[in-house]
This record gives structure tokens, C-alpha cells and sequence, in this order.
């Protein structure tokens, strides 16, 4: 049985364009609806709350024994998009970082990022399951912001095609003991 540990930002305080709100509560949102879609097809699944930090998280994920590690965020800065980050290296992060970007770049509004390697992501690199860390859009942008509150269960259901077993074409299979999200 393939376990999934699915990360919400827990970032209180990083406030959206608008009506947004925070990161916190939206990629809670769409959360809600990945840890229900894995879990009516059958997956084990456990979830961080707000007030943990992201050592606890990741302590939280590999006392788990996570197969699979969703890390959910929206981004700032000034861009547009989604984009996806793993460590790097790993090949099954990378795979299930690209399939994640391959299901949510065709729904965002505006330009996309893309699939991105790092040693820089905590979540990433110190989680001892396949791990990737998805930027869905970036909340200080209008148009951006605007298709994460319009779009919540289309969000969740796209991440969650990555993190189920059942017979859709996108599915979490173990390879040589190892989850990765193939398509």
C-alpha cells in the first residue's frame, strides 16, 4: 500500500492580491480535496496542520514512512505560473515533480515555470520519500490568485492524479520499492 504525505503551506502570514487571503488557507483547500480523493480510492494518507514547522513536517512524513511527499504551496515575487521543484538527482522526484507540472500548467491562465532541480528546498531533500514541492500559481498576481479561488477542486483533483493507485492513466506505482508518478 502506498502512503502519501500531503504538506500544505503553513505560511500564515504570506497574504494574496484581492480576496486571496492567505497561502495558508487556500493550499489548505485544495489539500482537503487531494487527501479525499486518495483517500476514496483506497490510499493511506496523513497530513501537517498549520502549526507545524518544516522540520516537523518532514520529521512527521519519514516517521510516516511516506511513499510519496506532496508539498502544495502558491508562489510571490512577481511571476506568473505553476512550477514544481525536486532534489536533485533524484530521478523518481523528478518524475513525479514533471507529472505534477504536466497535469497543472495546461489549467494556469498565464505562463508556466517549469520542472526544477534543487538542494535548496528542505522538503525536497531531507524527506526520505519521493518528494517534489509544487508552486500551483503565484498569489500576488491578479489573474493568478484569481484562477487558485476559482479553481480549488480542479487543483486538488490534478495533484491528486499523482498520488492515487487506481486504474487512471497517471498513477503512483512502486518500481523496484519506490513510488514514483508515471503517465
Amino acid at each position: 500500500m502506498v502512503k502519501v504525505y500531503i504538506s500544505p503551506s503553513s505560511q500564515d502570514d504570506n497574504r494574496g492580491v484581492g480576496n486571496y487571503g492567505t497561502e495558508e488557507v487556500r493550499m489548505n483547500q485544495i489539500a482537503d480535496v487531494v487527501e479525499r480523493e486518495l483517500r476514496r480510492v483506497g490510499i493511506t494518507t496523513l497530513r501537517n496542520n498549520p502549526s507545524m514547522n518544516i522540520t516537523q513536517m518532514v520529521t512527521a512524513s519519514n516517521n510516516f514512512g511516506a511513499d510519496v511527499h506532496l508539498a502544495i504551496h502558491s508562489n510571490a515575487g512577481g511571476g506568473t505560473g505553476a512550477e514544481a521543484y525536486y532534489y536533485t538527482g533524484s530521478a523518481s522526484s523528478q518524475k513525479l515533480a514533471q507529472a505534477l507540472y504536466n497535469n497543472l500548467a495546461p489549467m494556469t491562465p498565464t505562463g508556466d515555470r517549469g520542472v526544477k532541480a534543487t538542494t535548496q528546498l528542505y522538503e525536497v531533500w531531507a524527506t526520505n520519500a519521493v518528494a517534489t514541492l509544487v508552486e500551483i500559481a503565484f498569489h500576488d498576481n491578479a489573474t493568478d490568485a484569481s484562477f487558485i479561488i476559482n479553481n480549488i477542486q480542479a487543483i486538488g483533483i490534478a495533484i491528486e492524479r499523482c498520488g492515487q493507485t487506481s486504474a487512471t492513466s497517471v498513477a503512483v506505482i512502486t518500481q523496484g520499492g519506490v513510488a514514483v508518478c508515471s503517465d
